[in-house]
Parts: structure tokens; sequence; C-alpha cells
């Protein structure tokens, strides 16, 4: 059960000041409170298909009452305004520019000075805001600065699980696919139309029981066993195992079973598919690297390889694993210290300065030959060619892909 969080009644008094309008501002005594800090929008709205993304949005909350919501990738001030407490579950903002000068997030649109936004502090580092009946749910910067991946995300090689074994024509598949923070629930008609049904939000689990904050709406149907939860807001347990090329979810000891998509088949046209055995020259902190995209077969995932090309008689190489997420169009870069200790010294340059990077994401865009990546403040646009290695070495061929 979760902790409840809430501002102390004494804490309320010594730090807000009585307004012209019978409400309370917050002013300088949020320092400690669960409220304050930088929160990162996670996913879509609740329930809510990618038109509600948030993920690229950064929440606000001063110590001395301000909130300002801004989009890093547009460059947008979202949301800017000052706290009014109207209880220990809502406050409302003062909007410091016109709601039309502001990019508000999707559903938000109507908002207005003075409007009530609802909060409900899942845990010191997981909230939800609510306007509009629209839920956003964000995570505190700490936790995901800190590098841990949720286990939600590592439950088995694949992230994308159908309910269709692929030797069957149900008239609905289903897909339960699988991001670091969150959980989305599809159904895929029999002309392959895809449809969100609902998200959920990673809390905190024990072995195989995952808890998840969620949205089921009114018109949505879930896949059988699954169709008992209950409708509307709130928090529900799932129990999750993956096993033998299956992911079993369970709900009030049922069970539906998921196959993964190499299975499946569904998403042979991937980007997974077009990178592989390609490789790509670029220069990072002024020095010159080739990366190549293979299938690791002991471990069946894809493998970026980077080699620097100081020396091509001695040709070092470190490699990590590759997840990417085509939905949002990045990748996460796990460095694997084994099998890089193996093709280079561990004291060396190359090791030491990829090493650093572990878990990196990389937002990209592949068209054509053509690759773009960008991680932080640095950006990479390069050409992609055949990977063929050789005994000693590779053949470099540029391609366009199909």
């Amino acid at each position: 059960m979760r902790k409840a969080y809430m501002f102390s009644a004494g804490l309320i008094l010594l730090s807000l000041c009585t307004t012209a309008c019978g409400k309370q501002e917050v002013k300088g005594d949020l320092k400690g409170q669960p409220l304050n800090g930088t929160w990162i929008g996670t996913g879509n709205a609740i329930g809510y298909d990618e038109d509600y993304n948030i993920e690229t949005q950064t929440l606000t909350i001063t110590e001395d009452g301000h909130i300002s919501l801004d989009d890093a990738d547009q460059d947008t001030d979202n949301l800017d305004g000052a706290i009014f407490v109207e209880s220990d579950d809502s406050f409302s903002i003062q909007l410091s520019e016109k709601p039309e000068k502001l990019t508000l997030p999707a559903g938000w649109g109507e908002m207005k000075s003075e409007d009530t936004i609802t909060y409900e502090q899942l845990s010191d580092q997981q909230m939800v805001l609510t306007y509009n009946d629209i839920s956003y749910f964000f995570c505190k910067d700490t936790l995901l600065r800190s590098g841990d991946i949720s286990p939600l995300y590592n439950l088995g090689e694949n992230n994308i699980w159908y309910s269709n074994d692929g030797q069957s024509s149900p008239e609905n598949t289903f897909t339960f696919e699988l991001f670091d923070n969150y959980a989305e629930l599809y159904s895929i008609s029999p002309n392959n139309s895809k449809a969100l049904i609902t998200s959920f939000y990673y809390l905190s689990n024990k072995d195989d029981s995952f808890h998840f904050y969620t949205n089921i709406r009114k018109e949505k149907d879930l896949p059988g066993i699954l169709s008992s939860i209950p409708k509307g807001k709130g928090e529900v347990t799932l129990q999750l195992h993956c096993e033998d090329e299956t992911l079993s979810v369970g709900y009030n000891e049922k069970n539906i079973t998921f196959y993964n998509n190499v299975i499946y088949g569904l998403e042979t046209d991937s980007d997974s598919y077009r990178l592989c055995d390609k490789g790509f020259h670029f220069n990072f902190e002024e020095k010159e690297y080739r990366g190549h995209f293979k299938m690791n077969t002991d471990k069946n995932s894809l493998y970026l390889y980077i080699d620097d090309m100081k020396d091509a008689d001695k040709l070092q190489t470190i490699c990590g694993e590759v997840d990417i997420d085509e939905k949002h169009k990045n990748w996460i870069w796990y460095f694997d210290k084994d099998l890089s200790g193996k093709t280079t010294e561990k004291d060396s340059d190359l090791y030491r300065t990829f090493s650093a990077y572990n878990g990196i994401k990389v937002k990209y865009n592949l068209k054509d030959n053509q690759l773009f990546m960008k991680t932080g403040d640095d950006s990479y646009n390069t050409k992609l060619f055949d990977y063929v290695p050789s005994s000693e070495e590779s053949t470099e061929k540029e391609t366009k892909n199909d």
C-alpha cells in the first residue's frame, strides 16, 4: 500500500500567505516537500494515445511556489505561473501569461487563471496531475538520473508482445508493450488497425507482482481476464512473468499469454531490421570512430559495436546492447563490459570513454541510407553502408535501404 504524502497543516500555516481571493499562495517553504522539485513527463496522458504525449516535457515546482512546464524539444513554455493551495490534493495556478500564449498539454487547452489542478502523490518520486479529467504521470528527475531501469523494462529480450501466436485468426489481437516506466495495451483489428486501450504506469514491484497506476476508460474493452479490472483511474496489481518466448499477464489468479514479435512476425519491417549489419562513421570528442549494428546471437539482441579507427592494424572495439523504441524514435544503449573487455583493454581510451555512457538514450531518425542521431547537445547525420566483416576487417559498401 502506498504511503500518503501531503503538506502538513503546520507547514502550510507557516509557509502560506492569504491572498485577496481567499486562497493561500505558497511562499518559499516547499523545501523538502514532495511536490517541490523537477519532474519528468512519462508516456502519454493516462489512458490516451500518442497525441497526448508528454515525454519531452519537464515540470518544475520551486521552493517559492513557482510552477512551470517546459518542452525541451520544442523550446516552448507550456505552463507558467504560481501555485495557490486549495486542499491536500488540489491547487490552482495564477498563470503568468494569457492561456493563448502558452502551449498547454493536450487536453488542458481550456485552462484559465485560477482553474484547479488536482494532484495525487503516489510516492515521493511519482505524481499524477489532472485537469479537465486528463491526467499526466510524472517521475522525479532524481529517479531518472539514477540510471536505474525499472524491472518492467527488463522482463524479457523483447518489449512488444502479442496475444496471437501467429497460428490462429482471432477477431482482435492484443499487444502488451513494455517501456522503462510504463506499459501500453493495444488492440489490433484483422486489417492491422492499431488502437490504444490503456496504459499502465509502473509504481513498484515485488518479484512477479507489479503495481501500476492506470485509467480504464468506459468505452474501452479489455481482453479476456483483464476485463474485470475496475473502470476509471486507480491502482492495479498485475502478475508478469516471462519465460520461453512468452509473457504471462495475470489478474485475479487468471492469466493471458502473450508471444514475442519474432513468433508473431507483425513487425518484420522494423528499424532494428533495417539497421542490422549496417555501419557508419562519426566523430566524437575530436576522434574518429566507426559504428556498426549486428545481432548478438548468444543474447538474441541487436548490438552496436564501436571501433577506434586510429590504428587499423590493431582494431579495438567495444559494444553494447541497443534497445530500440521505434514508436518514440529513440534507443537506449547498454554497455557490455564483459564482451568489450575481450576486444579492447579496459584502461584504453576507447573503453573508458564509452563505458561512461552506459544507459544513454539516443534520439534517432532513419530515412533510406541516412541515420540521424541526437543525444544531449550533440547531433550526428551520417550515411549507412553495408557492413560485412571478414577475418581481419570488414568491407564497406554504400547502400540504399529499400
